[in-house]
């Protein structure tokens, strides 16, 4: 009754703000969410479905006022930036209704940090994209960053809940932990990207890969040919196995043939000793090591070497993927002022190709993100390890209730899903209007052209009826080219005023373009034609002017298929809102359709819906082995990292080298978890454990030393600085 009574408080204000109340289904999911503890306190939370134009961004602001009337802070997670932002700066927003009740609210999309702080310090509802929530969390727990303040973890409400905990359910955001060594990697990069480069374009694709990459191993690493070693030296089969097995023991040369050593005189010294070989032996194994050496024309660091040969094949791989890559689709090159630098950078921005929003924190890993820098010629940055992270399964479970709204939770395989994971029900809320959508027939064609012109006829005759279109694409790159080829085919099949809708054609690619109908502040009129991504795709909520009602709404062109069905209905749901009439098609192109026939197309729906129910099966699996073992790694480092930090405060060790011992404990662990991930999760969990209590011996017996190149150079650095500075300062005691 107590949620009744204040949900029946928040609607009076409601009808006094916006001259309309709650509609019946929009109270009954209030009542949901605010009921579902109480009826089930083993559950987490409760996730909704509620149909497209049904008015989500009411119920959540509903939902939200009375959980801060109740004491309670309310973080808001919204599929982009784009959409935080709209909920708080937008006319269409509910600031109004929050202003009301003496709320305050904000959102965190700031890229300067202590406009984010005042945020966290001042407002009980905070709305943002899952990135920053994440970001700030681990950088105020880990890395010591005040920044949520005294902000508890009562409630979190996902919007677009599908998007979050299905699409991206098992995506782990971590803090771009820089190892100064792997700066030296540079170069590496710059040599494989020549190869690849010079394999393509040369078109020397009769090398297998393996020969391929046996070339880019000798290139950084001398090997010697086990097999040859008898006739390169000219002894005989028990002399040339009797030095194989003596250059294994002393670890000149491993069993594969990479020669470690690779100093002339250590090898020298090394065989001094050794009486079974003969001198002439040792004297012809010395100079054909030398004429190795010197025909390996690229150094690699000896603190790489373990790093560069666990990774070489897998650079080389993604050196290839970013070959094939094409800026437009996953990925764009932007300008833009960096605000902690104060400088004009230009950079790689990745693109989610489910929802069109860019993510310009993100970078891709082990060397994806540098290939592609180097394919455009921009500035190269750092390959960045794995130290500090956090997976979207565990960031949501750390809040003491979940709640999630979308218009389409997808199948019962998925909701079952959904329910383990994160100990949460599902319902489906009734829906206030008899909804007034007509899917028409879908259209596949086997050429560019003709799959070009099926659009143009299609907006064509919906200009004729003075209707209006959304034309969604995947990419960027297809936005721009669907948007001129069809006005193309305006020009020189249209005259006069019938060219008008196609010329004056709305583009939406970026969520910091303007989109003037995103939030319903400005009615969409008859022939108007809009190309967008899937930023308009998901979230965005484009109400359509009388005279469009009258003339049968708006039509949602999708130009592909999408990866699953609830995708798909989200592009579709920007059609028929509100009981409104609207309608929607498929367009697509595939060069391996034989005819046209709705047979067809049954046929590669089921197959994708197959392949999306086998990422589903895996979703859970690959949690449990794989990202849970992660996080059990991180936990444990943690608690060490902890342990030592209050060790190094006991022992009053100085602030300067306190930070260098750290950093030194932290790109140790990124660099073990970095050379264990690839092995069995269980073996990987084991060695971790190793780790994190030799770290912890090691400080306790001898003191903590830093062990990585650079931050042994640092750490000299310093004791000398002080040495010196004492010699300055007679009777000075000095306390390291």
């Amino acid at each position: 009754m107590y949620h009744l009574y204040l949900m029946n408080i928040v609607d009076d204000k409601i009808g006094t703000i916006r001259g309309f109340r709650l509609r019946d289904p929009q109270k009954i999911a209030v009542l949901s969410v605010l009921n579902s503890k109480e009826n089930d306190n083993t559950l987490n939370g409760i996730l909704q479905q509620v149909s497209t134009g049904e008015g989500k961004t009411l119920i959540i602001a509903t939902v939200s006022i009375i959980l801060v009337l109740m004491k309670l802070k309310v973080n808001i997670v919204t599929s982009s930036n784009v959409l935080a932002k709209m909920e708080i700066e937008s006319q269409h927003g509910c600031m109004d209704l929050f202003e009301a009740f003496g709320i305050k609210a904000g959102h965190i999309c700031h890229e300067l940090l202590r406009k984010r702080i005042s945020v966290y310090k001042t407002c009980d509802i905070i709305y943002g994209d899952l990135t920053t929530f994440q970001s700030d969390y681990l950088q105020h727990n880990f890395l010591s960053k005040n920044i949520l303040g005294s902000r508890s973890f009562d409630v979190i409400i996902v919007d677009e809940v599908d998007s979050m905990l299905l699409d991206n359910g098992l995506n782990m955001l971590y803090l771009a932990h820089n190892v100064a060594e792997l700066e030296l990697l540079q170069p590496i990069l710059t040599k494989i990207w020549q190869m690849v480069n010079f394999r393509k374009k040369a078109l020397l694709q009769h090398d297998d890969e393996a020969t391929f990459f046996q070339n880019v191993y000798t290139c950084f690493f001398p090997t010697l040919f086990w097999n040859d070693l008898s006739f390169s030296l000219n002894i005989d089969s028990d002399e040339a196995e009797k030095l194989k097995n003596i250059l294994i023991t002393k670890k000149i040369v491993d069993a594969q043939g990479n020669i470690l050593v690779t100093n002339w005189q250590e090898i020298k010294r090394e065989l001094r000793h050794v009486h079974n070989l003969k001198d002439t032996t040792k004297a012809r194994f010395l100079c054909l090591i030398n004429d190795i050496v010197k025909e390996q024309y690229f150094h690699v660091p000896r603190s790489l070497h373990e790093y560069v040969i666990l990774h070489l094949k897998e650079l080389i791989e993604n050196a290839q993927i970013a070959f094939n890559m094409k800026e437009g689709i996953s990925y764009q090159i932007e300008t833009a002022i960096n605000l902690q630098k104060n400088k004009v950078e230009t950079r790689i921005v990745i693109t989610d190709p489910d929802t069109g929003v860019d993510l310009p924190s993100t970078q891709w890993s082990k060397g994806l993100h540098q290939f592609l820098q180097l394919k455009h010629g921009l500035c190269l940055t750092g390959v960045p390890t794995k130290a500090v992270y956090i997976s979207n399964v565990s960031f949501f479970k750390k809040f003491s209730f979940i709640c999630g709204f979308t218009g389409t939770l997808g199948t019962e395989h998925e909701k079952n899903m959904l329910k383990e994971l994160y100990n949460v029900k599902c319902k489906i809320m009734p829906s206030s209007f008899n909804r007034r959508f007509y899917e028409i027939q879908p259209v596949i064609k086997k050429s560019e052209d003709e799959y070009y012109k099926q659009i143009f006829i299609v907006l064509k005759d919906l200009m004729e009826k003075n209707r209006a279109a959304l034309v969604i694409a995947d990419s960027v790159k297809l936005v721009s080219e669907i948007s001129k080829k069809i006005n193309h085919m305006a020009k020189e099949s249209l005259i006069g005023e019938e060219q008008n809708p196609f010329e004056n054609a709305v583009i939406y690619k970026r969520g910091a373009e303007r989109f003037l109908y995103a939030d319903g502040n400005v009615p969409l009129p008859p022939r108007t034609i809009i190309f967008a991504t899937n930023l308009a795709g998901r979230g965005t909520d484009i109400k359509i002017s009388d005279d469009l009602k009258e003339n049968g709404g708006m039509h949602v062109i999708v130009t592909f298929l999408p990866q699953n069905l609830r995708i798909q209905r989200q592009a579709f749901g920007r059609a028929a809102r509100r009981g409104e009439p609207g309608t929607a098609q498929l367009i697509i192109m595939d060069e391996n359709v034989k005819n046209n026939t709705e047979a067809e197309f049954i046929d590669l729906k089921s197959s994708r819906n197959l392949i999306e129910k086998q990422k589903v099966n895996q979703v859970k699996k690959l949690y449990e082995q794989k990202i849970k073992v992660e996080e059990e790694c991180f936990t444990m480092f943690g608690k060490v990292f902890e342990e030592l930090k209050k060790e190094m405060q006991k022992a009053h060790i100085k602030p300067s080298y306190k930070e260098i011992l750290l950093k030194d404990f932290m790109d140790q662990y990124a660099m073990a978890l970095d050379a264990n991930i690839s092995n069995n999760m269980n073996q990987c969990l084991s060695d971790i454990e190793m780790f994190c209590d030799h770290m912890r011996k090691s400080f306790h017996d001898t003191g903590m030393q830093p062990q990585r190149p650079s931050n042994i150079m640092k750490y000299a650095s310093r004791l000398v600085s002080l040495i010196l500075y004492s010699f300055s300062i007679k009777g000075k005691n000095i306390k390291f």
